[in-house]
């Protein structure tokens, strides 16, 4: 985990390098940014080899579309209906996490978490309210795509709240974190693009990504680990 660590970080300033110098150098991103992804799910085939948890399979699954999401929206200025397939290609992912995170509890959001303290439900889904308020009147044809991404993203994000008591609480929390961090990347994305500028965007954008994907993929790692020894 150290060493990939260290790779992977090497991937972020490249990716991050290959965004400050997009005008002279576009064809950088089409390297960095594929191997966000990928070197992620890389990490985890090695790591885990030994491993035929159907939890594994989602998980890889769910990381192949994200990568399938970040090489359709290196296309977005070429044509605008590739930010439509990214994003499908990316809430197709957040399915395949909620099935994976589901592999370790009982019910998605039947379970004990949600029942002494309901008003939990509030932080994903009253946050996900929130931000389609504030986007709604400029969505325009994308209102209902957008509103069924945050719908998942939000579910996404409860599923990996309802683990807590459930898995080692290291897998738990990375998982939670990198829910956290993806919740934040696409909030800062949507209102980006449909509501105002944000200063830096891109820079955020990416940074709460690829920590968002590598510290569910150290929590995958974590819950794998402890189920197979």
């Amino acid at each position: 985990m150290k060493r990939f660590t260290i790779v992977f970080i090497l991937i972020m300033l490249a990716e991050l390098l290959a965004i400050y110098n997009q005008d002279l150098y576009p064809w950088f991103e089409y390297i960095s940014k594929p191997l966000i992804v990928l070197s992620l799910i890389i990490f985890l085939l090695a790591s885990t080899s030994g491993s035929k948890l159907p939890f594994k399979k989602w998980i890889i699954v769910a990381l192949v579309f994200s990568w399938f999401g970040d090489i359709l929206l290196m296309f977005v200025d070429q044509k605008s209906n590739f930010f439509l397939f990214g994003l499908i290609a990316f809430l197709i992912s957040h399915v395949f996490y909620i099935v994976a995170f589901t592999k370790t509890i009982h019910k998605p959001l039947d379970i004990e978490l949600f029942r002494r303290y309901p008003w939990m439900l509030l932080i994903p889904y009253g946050y996900a309210f929130y931000v389609y308020s504030e986007l709604k009147s400029h969505l325009n044809e994308m209102s209902i795509p957008v509103l069924i991404y945050i719908f998942i993203i939000s579910t996404m994000f409860a599923v990996a709240m309802s683990r807590y008591g459930k898995v080692v609480l290291s897998s738990f929390t990375w998982i939670l974190m990198g829910a956290v961090f993806f919740v934040a990347s696409d909030s800062i994305l949507a209102i980006n693009k449909f509501h105002h500028q944000i200063i830096y965007a891109p820079y955020l954008i990416m940074i709460t990504y690829m920590l968002a994907q590598y510290f569910i993929v150290r929590g995958a790692a974590l819950q794998i680990e402890e189920q197979t020894t």
